[in-house]
């Protein structure tokens, strides 16, 4: 089966491995725009094609020529939007190719909030009186008739963005004012006070096989317009707010026509009638790392089980794994720090930090839902008084922009000046040769072993398109640094054999700078780490005969490949700097590539606040002299971390001997049954 993925905006990497994992092609369309910024798993896509955007928004029409054009070689099976700005795309594009999966009208019950307000409404669900920004007439009538205040909202906007809360009739027609010609593009509607929810859900064959309720703490409105902290936490499962909150989804997705796939929708309880109302939904997973909070109290990745889901189609049983009985928070917020330090958060209950500039997130997870109530006000009191940043509530320019360029687009002295010189799709792409290695790694493309590539470019002049294929084999490379490893933990242990990283039990690595002195010695002992039998390595550092550091390291062998992956440590007993993979959301990272090639670059640690190093392998062919000898081809790896801006260090692998020189740590003797 060949899945394409369009992603506008970069996310769903789980659902890239879980349909790779099942043995999909999968095929992945993506902005231009976010081309050395996204860190997309490579191991997962088959080819990826870069399409140029207007602030990360396509032209329809020449995607639906591109993906014609690629289906003349492909047959697609199905076509999956990875954002939700990317759903009516994808409907039109399975429309015109007669694709399975949710077409245009069904798609606009999803992504248009008049839409699906109508078609709630006609299910008989309670959805707080609104009405189309249209005619000045009737919208005079419901100023009248519909007591303010009122929330003017975009009708294809995803969260909250574009919308803003109006107060008054003056202030209305203010505004609908300064929209001009896009105000049929809103919607408005009465503003309910309450507290707002949100459930998310797992469908199949129009049945609701999963879902689960969710309170946000400030609503996001209120987060977006006036600052503040993100929380959201899952409610006591056997409550009545929970209960009524599920039957009402029910109704929900039912009464708008979702057949399968997922869904983030949010409701809100009215603070003077008690009653729900449906606010919106989406045919997508939830955002602001939601997915991440249903994952952490259930253990349901919502991307790997939308990825079933599709892959099933209808045609194949399908069921949601067990869930897990715990509960979970979530808090974000944007930070004053450009890398902000979290370990002040120590608590054993914290399972996922955030890792991105500028921001702060944190998940807490416990049986007691009480618990995850306190910890997350404590966090939101802690993060607003040590981090908390605020900037202006995000607008993004589409609907008023695309309004623009379609009546460029329909502007008779343009369409004269055009006439007659647009060229044939066929007359518009042209095949050109391969880019060196140099060239392809400038542009961040995919090289290393095994790697096949080439370029088709569309005339960008002419029908504003370009067009990157690579077939994406081997590490990641370019600007990025990879961090997710398609690894099957079945196949990690203790078994195998990498030249550069030998791990036999009895190895031993003595170095030496001056009065400094370590040892490396590969232990009998073997460690479970995040569900894999891990072989232990105890590292020793000394300084006039005294130790100064005792680390345990613990690291597992890909039975397949012969990848080292590097598990956790434990420092000086488990102090300061030790993690493990699995624990307080540190992941393994990636010691030694069975096959190393320059140009790969990876994390070796992902232990977020704790240890973040990671490797770019520099060259594969250099000498390095050392007591213990003169070592040829040897691997030289720079090492840096975002945690340490500026700080490198420099380390050479020779095969079978492994580590022969760290910075100014020089092999002065090494032994072991594998090591000639």
């Amino acid at each position: 089966m060949t899945i394409l993925c369009l992603a506008s905006y970069e996310k769903g990497h789980a659902f890239l491995h879980e349909c790779k994992r099942q043995g999909c092609t999968v095929l992945l369309i993506t902005a231009e725009s976010i081309r050395h910024t996204a860190h997309w798993p490579l191991e997962a896509i088959d080819e990826i094609f870069y399409l140029p955007d207007d602030k990360q928004q396509w032209n329809p029409m020449h995607l639906r020529n591109a993906v014609s054009y690629l289906a003349r070689t492909r047959v697609m099976d199905r076509i999956v939007p990875l954002d939700d700005f990317d759903v009516e795309l994808a409907a039109m594009l399975r429309e015109h190719l007669r694709i399975p999966g949710m077409g245009v009208t069904t798609a606009h019950h999803f992504r248009d909030k008049l839409a699906m307000r109508i078609s709630a409404a006609d299910a008989g669900l309670n959805v707080p009186d609104f009405i189309h920004v249209l005619n000045h007439g009737k919208l005079a009538e419901f100023l009248q008739r519909v007591p303010g205040p009122w929330v003017l909202k975009p009708r294809s906007m995803a969260g909250a963005i574009g919308i803003r809360k109006i107060h008054d009739a003056e202030e209305f027609w203010r505004a609908i004012e300064s929209l001009g010609d896009e105000q049929s593009n809103y919607v408005l509607e009465r503003f309910v006070a309450g507290a707002i929810f949100h459930v998310d859900s797992i469908v199949y064959e129009r049945e609701v096989r999963f879902a689960i309720a969710s309170a946000y703490g400030t609503p996001p409105l209120e987060v977006a317009h006036g600052g503040g902290i993100f929380t959201t936490r899952i409610l006591e499962r056997d409550g009545e707010t929970a209960q009524r909150l599920l039957a009402e989804n029910r109704g929900v997705l039912q009464g708008l026509g979702l057949r399968h796939g997922v869904s983030h929708t949010e409701y809100i309880i009215g603070r003077d009638d008690g009653k729900i109302y449906f606010l919106e939904t989406s045919a997508r997973v939830g955002g602001a790392h939601i997915a991440e909070l249903v994952e952490a109290a259930t253990g349901i990745n919502m991307w790997a089980e939308w990825a079933k889901v599709e892959i099933a189609g209808g045609k194949s049983p399908y069921e949601p794994p067990v869930a897990r009985g715990y509960y979970a928070g979530l808090l974000v917020s944007l930070a004053r720090q450009e890398h902000p330090d979290t370990s002040q958060f120590q608590d054993p209950e914290v399972v996922w930090r955030m890792d991105k500039a500028h921001h702060v997130g944190l998940i807490v997870r416990s049986a007691d839902p009480g618990r995850v109530r306190e910890l997350l006000e404590d966090y939101s009191v802690r993060v607003a008084r040590d981090y908390h940043a605020s900037a202006p509530p995000q607008d993004k320019p589409g609907i008023r922009e695309a309004g623009r360029r379609l009546r460029a687009q329909i502007n008779p002295a343009r369409l004269r000046r055009v006439a007659g010189r647009r060229p044939t799709l066929r007359q518009a792409w042209r095949p050109q040769k391969e880019p060196a290695a140099k060239e392809r790694r400038g542009e961040g493309g995919a090289t290393g072993s095994g790697v096949a590539g080439s370029v088709l470019q569309m005339d960008r002049m002419r029908l504003g398109l370009v067009f990157v294929v690579a077939a994406m084999l081997g590490a990641q490379t370019g600007r990025d640094w990879q961090a997710v490893f398609a690894v099957d933990k079945k196949l990690l242990g203790v078994k195998g054999a990498n030249p550069f990283f030998p791990l036999n039990v009895g190895d031993r690595w003595s170095y030496r700078h001056e009065k400094d002195t370590e040892t490396v010695t590969v232990l009998a002992e073997t460690r479970m780490i995040d569900g894999v039998e891990c072989r232990v390595v105890e590292d020793r550092e000394m300084k006039n005969g005294k130790t100064t550091e005792l680390t345990q390291d613990y690291y597992a062998i890909d039975a397949a490949t012969n990848d080292v992956y590097y598990m956790g440590e434990a420092v000086n007993g488990g102090k300061g700097g030790s993690w493990l993979s699995g624990v307080k959301g540190a992941k393994f990272g990636l010691m030694m590539p069975g096959k190393p090639k320059p140009g790969q670059k990876f994390y070796q640690e992902q232990a977020p606040g704790v240890g973040m190093d990671r490797v770019e392998i520099v060259s594969d062919s250099e000498t390095v002299v050392t007591g213990a000898g003169t070592f040829k081809n040897c691997i030289h790896a720079l090492e840096t971390t975002p945690l340490e801006k500026g700080v490198t260090d420099h380390k050479w692998y020779a095969a079978g001997v492994g580590p022969v020189k760290d910075a100014e740590m020089v092999l002065a003797s090494y032994s072991g049954a594998y090591m000639k």
